[in-house]
């Protein structure tokens, strides 16, 4: 009976986001097909590291401008050097990137 009303009250991806007030750049939805995962609407995490949505954004764009086998390849080179290399490619495709996140967003 518990788990029944518990399951009733679940918010859907688009609720608690309006709830917590959004999320910067992208959707509760678009960071989960990313598989990054979010906590209490305002803690990103990806492959075990907690990161920033600054992070989790730069991941979302990184991703959809190359192939998965080359974001496979460059996260096999490490933690430190995945997440340099695609804030960096963020920060350098700046105009890019705002275009991505306001056109797929939301």
């Amino acid at each position: 009976m518990i788990e029944e009303k518990f399951a009733d009250t679940m918010m859907d991806d688009q609720a608690l986001d309006e709830v917590v007030g959004g999320n910067q750049y992208y959707s509760t939805t678009i960071y989960r097909r990313n598989k990054i995962g979010i906590v209490n609407g305002k803690d990103f995490f990806y492959q075990g590291h907690e990161i920033s949505e600054n992070d989790a954004a730069a991941i979302v764009f990184y991703k959809s401008e190359f192939p998965p086998s080359k974001v496979k390849k460059l996260e096999e080179r490490g933690w430190d050097d995945f997440i340099h290399m695609v804030n960096a490619y963020r920060n350098q495709n700046g105009e890019k990137f705002k275009l991505h996140y306001t056109a797929n967003g939301k």
